[in-house]
């Protein structure tokens, strides 16, 4: 079956949005799928899927009914897209310097792994990816 000249222009249409939307979807996921883990206590990485460490003193006045890993919100607020285009999306937390030592468990603290490998975005992050091509060519 040949294509037509403007079926072809259709489809070069389709990939080029596609080359702008799927980034952008894929990062906002990202960033959601991330912030799970602050909501659940961890299980949104694949080191992380048992949950966090518990706190030590988890029923201490400065504790009780805390989440773990959010007293001010600052490590939660700073996770963000930081760059995003159709060869590379980069989602972190930039401006918290010591969430590094809570990601990766560093001296007294143990690791709560915030941003990580995850099968389970993977898997996400593959659907919409063929989601979005399958609209170019129906």
């Amino acid at each position: 079956m040949s294509r037509s000249k403007l079926d072809i222009e259709n489809l070069v249409k389709g990939f080029d949005r596609a080359k702008i939307v799927i980034p952008i979807i894929l990062a906002k996921d990202t960033q959601n799928h991330f912030l799970k883990g602050f909501e659940n206590g961890g299980g949104q990485t694949d080191d992380s899927l048992g949950g966090w460490p518990e706190r030590k003193r988890p029923n201490s006045r400065a504790n009780r009914g805390r989440a773990l890993l959010v007293k001010t919100g600052s490590m939660k607020n700073d996770l963000q897209d930081r760059e995003i285009s159709f060869h590379r999306i980069v989602v972190n937390i930039l401006n918290i310097e010591y969430a590094q030592y809570h990601n990766f468990g560093m001296g007294h603290m143990p690791r709560r792994e915030i941003i990580g490998d995850s099968k389970e975005l993977e898997a996400q992050n593959l659907k919409t990816i063929q989601d979005e091509l399958d609209k170019i060519n129906p």
